[in-house]
């Protein structure tokens, strides 16, 4: 039985020639000539010699065309099939591929767009000092030299200052780990550590300028009332001075030391945020 290769080849070649076959007189067909058909009877051919193989092929006459119409389908079918399961595949590890480099690329822009939300911590400090500075006029405008005032209109100014000094808390909770000269850096600029502390202090100074007006216009039986809101504050100091000298690491807790003076101390204890001075003390010793 001759091979599939065989009989493919005599197929292709009939296949060519019969696009440019016309009939002739006997009516038998150029490609029977071409192709070395002995015997051609109602349009089937057999024996068939090429190139000295006899190979058998059926029907070369009226229904040939549709023959190797189907055989050339058939293996270009199944070509087409395999090239399109192959394609599939590969379509589906490219598309692996790409969803884990665009996991990667996505965790990338996510750290980029933390990074871009971070600010440093003379930034944060100058924040919270023009926030305060703020507060402070209006507290001096309200007050405007009264006395024994509403401790009700105070409670606002105090509940301010609280969330201005958490907010800063949060904030440089979040700097923990980032490079110190991304920590001391200010307008491009990355700041010696004393100066980061010279702002620093006066934030301090500034929180116990309005805390200490408000003690002095406070009605003297609403002591007791706004004393743990003040001390509810002192603790945000405390945690927001702690995380500056130790969690960040950026020596901040030893550049300040030669910044504090009695009279800040002073100041301090007489508004009742002697722990805060207890973790500044900490930075002289």
């Amino acid at each position: 039985m001759p091979s599939f290769r065989t009989i493919f080849a005599v197929a292709a070649t009939a296949f060519a020639a019969l696009s440019s076959a016309a009939p002739i007189a006997d009516g038998t067909n150029q490609v029977a000539q071409l192709v070395g058909v002995s015997n051609v009877a109602n349009d089937v051919a057999h024996n068939v010699n090429v190139n000295g193989v006899d190979v058998t092929v059926v029907d070369l006459g009226k229904r040939m065309p549709q023959d190797i119409t189907d055989i050339v389908n058939g293996i270009f079918g199944g070509e087409h099939k395999r090239e399109e399961q192959l394609q599939g595949g590969l379509d589906g590890v490219v598309g692996s591929v790409t969803d884990i480099v665009d996991g990667i690329l996505g965790s990338l822009d996510g750290e980029y767009k933390r990074e871009e939300q971070l600010q440093s911590l003379p930034a944060i400090l100058v924040s919270v000092q023009a926030k305060l500075q703020t507060v402070s006029g209006e507290l001096t405008a309200l007050v405007n030299g009264k006395v024994n005032v509403d401790v009700e209109i105070l409670k606002p100014v105090i509940a301010e200052v609280h969330d201005i000094v958490a907010g800063a808390v949060v904030s440089v909770k979040l700097l923990v780990g980032s490079p110190v000269d991304f920590i001391l850096t200010l307008d491009g600029k990355v700041l010696a550590a004393v100066d980061v502390c010279h702002i620093l202090v006066s934030v301090l100074v500034l929180v116990h300028s309005i805390l200490s007006l408000v003690l002095q216009v406070v009605a003297s039986v609403s002591i007791k009332v706004v004393a743990p809101l003040i001390a509810a504050i002192g603790s945000l100091l405390v945690e927001l001075l702690v995380c500056i000298f130790v969690d960040l690491k950026a020596g901040i807790f030893v550049a300040i030391g030669p910044l504090l003076t009695p009279t800040l101390y002073n100041a301090l204890v007489a508004i009742n945020l002697d722990i805060v001075v207890a973790v500044l003390k900490k930075g002289t010793n």
